[in-house]
């Protein structure tokens, strides 16, 4: 689903922009994950090739949360 979303975003960006109507071409997708993150499976979400990062919401109100996600992240990417 990933994969279809992201070639769906490449397709609609090709050509003409709404604001100006230059051609724009966007080179690079970056997806994201931002559905309930935590330091439980962020490791998961991370090791998806298909998922460039993640969204995280409310785990980054309590530091030690979001230090454990920290450090999965950096161990993944």
């Amino acid at each position: 689903m990933i994969g279809f979303i992201r070639q769906q975003l490449k397709t609609s960006t090709q050509g003409g922009s709404a604001s100006g109507g230059k051609n724009h071409k966007l080179k690079t997708i970056y997806l994201l994950y931002g559905g309930s993150v935590n330091a439980k499976n962020v490791g998961d979400f991370l090791a998806m090739k298909q998922i460039d990062g993640a969204l995280v919401g409310g785990a980054s109100l309590h530091p030690s949360e979001f230090k454990k996600m920290v450090k999965i992240a950096e161990s993944i990417k």
